[in-house]
């Protein structure tokens, strides 16, 4: 399976959450990051940002 860790260790990685409208968006804005990061050498720093649009939808 290709990943990230085929380019060596990363200083930071960074996930951005979408907007979650549907039950499928979990897979997206949960699941994926996570497997992301698990594929690859644990990076330096490790950010998750969300966005504050599921209070208002």
């Amino acid at each position: 399976m290709d990943s990230g860790a085929g380019f060596g260790r990363f200083d930071a990685v960074i996930h951005n959450a979408g907007v979650m409208n549907r039950p499928e968006d979990v897979t997206v804005n949960t699941v994926a990051p996570y497997l992301l990061t698990a594929l690859m050498e644990k990076p330096g720093r490790l950010v998750y940002l969300s966005s504050s649009m599921h209070r208002t939808t």
